[in-house]
Formats: structure tokens, sequence, C-alpha cells
């Protein structure tokens, strides 16, 4: 994620929003991201749902909601940063579309 932001400090594109590295604290915070998911950090939103790490080196990428920002109903998008990104940034609806259309 660091590296993503030496990159492009934000991105906004395709229904995919990755948040300014100023923005980070401050949504976070306002999501109370600590209390409901210790451990986890709010990078930006795929089609409005949150987009979260956990905190350090080598996370999943998970996708919760808004209304119930707890770890046990997240849902993992890619084994990492870099596979979220080079899959396309693909919400959890998008890949069980393309599970179902996959042989």
């Amino acid at each position: 994620y660091r590296a993503l932001l030496g990159e492009a400090n934000g991105v906004a594109a395709n229904l995919v929003q990755i948040y300014a590295a100023e923005e980070v604290p401050e949504r976070n915070a306002t999501f109370e991201v600590a209390r409901y998911a210790p451990g986890y950090i709010l990078i930006g939103t795929v089609y409005d749902f949150p987009v979260l790490l956990r905190a350090g080196m080598g996370s999943p990428v998970f996708e919760n909601d808004w209304g119930g920002m707890t770890p046990d109903i997240m849902t993992e998008l890619a084994p990492s940063l870099d596979a979220w990104i080079a899959a396309g940034c693909l919400s959890s609806s998008e890949l069980r579309k393309r599970a179902r259309v996959t042989p």
C-alpha cells in the first residue's frame, strides 16, 4: 500500500477509490475501524463498499459492509494488494459472477 501511495497518492477509477495518505486517518476514525475491526486499515472503496487490509506487510485485500465493519463478515478479494490490482480491483460481486461463468 505504501508503494502504491508513492506512485499515486490516491486513485479513483471505475468505481474504485484508493484514499490518499492524508485521508486514511480521518476515514478510519470516522468509521471506527479500530473499534470494529482492530488490526485492519480502511484504504478505500470498491462499488462504495469499504476495502481493508490487515496492518503489516503482505495482507490480503478484504471487502466489508459499512453496516457491519467486523472481520467475521469480510470477504477476501485477493491474497495481496498487488494481486487485487493486477486482477482489475474486482468487487466481491464481480468475483462471484466470474466464478459462475468459469467452468
